[in-house]
């Protein structure tokens, strides 16, 4: 997968050509609508999708809490022997202004073998990708032993709330499935040796917080110490270590389990100490030094977290503040207590005089589905099959996703969007970045790839 392009899984023929021109005009058209959010706006994209797919005779819904923040969802019914396989993407986008951009970011342009702009690759390529295998059970007339759904959401760049998380509070008939299949996964793991496809089987929880220091105030002329400003950089001192705790949850040793016993000695050995309270630091920083992309890659899902980002306060050049605020962003791991995370960074600060930590805001649940499902073993035997050598491995993603409102329901649901992106010809703009853009190399490899799995997960 990493040094090469990939060769055809299920064909090389014209009309296989058809298929990825015709999904890839889809992206460039649902790229020119603007979905940035906020503001939020999906209702244009999901109307755009509703037509591709009755042009088809597929019938799709569009639902919402509001008018203008609109989910799409569309199904394919199989013969019901088994319970539907829910595939999930969404429309919104984060924001963009044409600086940095080498391209008009809401073009949708081909160029250089890539289709570019805002949400080309978080996520409108699995939208379209996703609507294709709905088109193609149909013109294909597949035989399936479970429904086939797809849902395109609103609002998932700001959490999800209106978007998967309302069709979650009050349409989860619509879909419920056995099966997910959403964002955060499919990408290859940075290892020293050997190929590993990182399967996304848990996300961290995150909340914000802020911290104010207070001190006094007065003229810029006296010196006054332990001020405000001195107090918060006792502060961040105390936070220069980003990471709170640490713990190891069933996904994290599966992936360090998984990638360990290909690796070179040293790797290995460092790997393996992470799997011990006891070992945990020493085997990081082991890691560090001999495999340091894999080290990085790995250490968000093995601690809890906190990382400043914001400072606000002052109100003249000349005068010394009353008051500062840090805003800190803390993510914790499945199984731990957002409480008991927030007790630790009140620990981490305790001893600075007049500091103030304030409550939990925008909090998302950790979340975390078993690896034990005929899914993954799916996914695994497939990625065998196409890309010998490639070993599937489950995955803690260190952000949030909306399908952490379907985990809560205890389904079984995996991050999975095949993708090139660590492919000298697939590697383009990431998502939320200038430039953002996806290889029609990554259209095709999803397209097959996906096609392949829901054949043998939904075939009759």
């Amino acid at each position: 997968m990493t040094n090469s392009s990939p060769g055809p899984i299920i064909e090389s023929t014209d009309s296989w050509q058809v298929i990825l021109e015709e999904t890839t005009a889809w992206l460039q058209d649902l790229v020119r609508i603007d979905t940035s959010n906020p503001p939020g706006d999906e209702r244009p994209a999901a109307e755009y999708l509703r037509d591709v797919l009755a042009h088809e005779g597929i019938g799709a819904e569009i639902l919402g809490p509001l008018p203008h923040r609109s989910s799409l969802l569309a199904r394919v019914r199989g013969d019901g022997r088994d319970r539907p396989l829910l595939l999930v993407s969404h429309l919104d986008v984060v924001p963009a202004t044409p600086a940095g951009w080498e391209v008009e970011p809401f073009s949708g342009l081909i160029k250089d073998g890539f289709v570019w702009g805002r949400g080309a690759m978080d996520c409108k390529h699995r939208v379209v990708t996703h609507a294709m295998m709905l088109v193609l059970a149909k013109r294909r007339r597949l035989k399936l032993k479970r429904d086939l759904i797809m849902v395109a959401c609103a609002d998932e760049e700001t959490g999800g709330q209106l978007g998967m998380g309302w069709l979650a509070e009050n349409h989860m008939e619509k879909i419920d499935a056995e099966y997910v299949l959403g964002e955060g996964g499919g990408s290859e793991v940075p290892s020293p040796q050997g190929h590993y496809c990182a399967i996304g089987t848990a996300e961290k929880g995150s909340f914000e917080t802020t911290v104010t220091v207070r001190g006094q105030g007065g003229h810029s002329l006296r010196l006054i110490p332990n001020s405000a400003l001195i107090r918060l950089g006792q502060a961040l001192m105390r936070l220069e270590d980003l990471r709170l705790s640490s713990a190891l949850t069933e996904t994290a040793a599966l992936t360090i389990q998984g990638i360990a016993p290909g690796q070179p000695s040293p790797v290995r050995e460092a790997l393996y100490a992470l799997l011990k309270d006891a070992t945990r630091e020493e085997g990081m920083a082991s890691l560090r030094r001999t495999a340091p992309e894999l080290a990085q890659w790995l250490e968000p899902s093995l601690y809890n977290s906190v990382v400043p980002t914001m400072v606000s306060g002052g109100v003249s050049a000349h005068s010394y503040p009353t008051e500062v605020r840090l805003h800190c962003n803390v993510r914790f791991l499945p199984g731990q207590q957002p409480e008991e995370v927030l007790d630790l960074l009140h620990a981490r600060l305790a001893g600075i005089d007049d500091v103030e930590i304030g409550e939990m805001e925008d909090s998302f649940f950790a979340s975390e589905s078993t690896s034990d499902t005929a899914l993954f073993q799916a996914i695994s035997d497939l990625y065998g099959d196409v890309s010998p050598g490639t070993v599937a491995v489950p995955w803690l993603l260190g952000g949030s996703t909306d399908v952490r409102f379907l985990r809560a329901s205890g389904r079984a649901v995996y991050g999975l969007f095949p993708s090139l992106i660590n492919s000298p010809a697939g590697r383009g703009g990431g998502g939320h970045s200038p430039n953002e853009r996806v290889s029609l190399l990554t259209i095709d490899w999803a397209l097959q790839v996906l096609y392949e799995l829901v054949t043998r997960l939904c075939g009759a």
